[in-house]
C-alpha cells in the first residue's frame, strides 16, 4: 500500500505539472485538460471512503475486521490525500476558466459537464465529515454544495434561456439549409 501510495503521488504530481506547462506554454489546451482530469479526484476519494466504511463489515464475515479496520483508515488517508489534490487542481480550473471567460466563453451543453465533478467532489467532502466527524469539514462540504447549486441554476437558466431564443442546439453541417 506503501508503495501504490507513492505511484499515485507521483502521477498526481506529473499531471499537475503537464497542466502547469500547458496553462504557460501552450494555452489553447489548457481548459480541456482541467475540465478532464478534475473529475477523477472526487470520484476516487468517495469510493476510497465509501468502500473503506464497508470494509469492517463485509471482512468481518471471515474473521479479518482487523483488516478491514486497516482499509478504512487507508482509505481515510488515501481520499485526504486525492481531496487535497482536487482542491488544487479545482483551483487550477477557475483560474483556467476565469482565463477563457475573458476573451469569449459561449455556452453550450457542455456546461453541465461541469456540475458532475464538483458534485461528486461536493459528496467526497461530505461523506469525509461525516466519518471523521469534523464540524469544520462539514461548513467546508456545505460550501461546496451551495457553489454547486448556484452552478446548477446559472447553467439550467443558461440551457432555458437557449433553447427559448433557439440557439441551443447548432449544427454546423445544418447552417447551409
Amino acid at each position: 500500500s506503501g508503495v501504490g501510495m507513492r505511484i499515485i503521488v507521483l502521477v498526481m504530481a506529473i499531471v499537475t505539472m503537464l497542466l502547469l506547462y500547458m496553462l504557460t506554454i501552450a494555452t489553447g489546451h489548457a481548459s480541456i485538460l482541467s475540465d478532464y482530469f478534475w473529475w477523477i479526484f472526487g470520484f476516487n476519494a468517495l469510493a476510497l471512503l465509501v468502500l473503506g466504511e464497508q470494509a469492517p463489515y463485509v471482512l468481518q464475515v471471515i474473521d479479518m475486521e482487523s483488516l478491514g479496520i486497516f482499509a478504512q483508515q487507508g482509505g481515510l488517508i488515501a481520499s485526504l490525500i486525492l481531496i487535497g489534490f482536487g482542491l488544487w487542481w479545482l483551483g487550477i480550473a477557475v483560474l483556467t476558466t476565469l482565463k477563457h471567460a475573458q476573451q469569449d466563453l459561449p455556452f453550450n451543453l457542455g456546461w453541465w459537464g461541469l456540475t458532475f465533478p464538483l458534485g461528486v467532489f461536493t459528496l467526497a467532502i461530505l461523506t469525509l465529515a461525516h466519518q471523521t466527524n469534523l464540524h469544520f469539514i462539514y461548513i467546508f462540504g456545505y460550501g461546496f454544495a451551495m457553489i454547486l447549486i448556484l452552478l446548477w441554476m446559472l447553467v439550467a437558466s443558461k440551457t432555458f434561456k437557449g433553447f427559448y431564443a433557439g440557439h441551443l442546439f447548432f449544427s454546423p453541417c445544418l447552417k447551409t439549409y
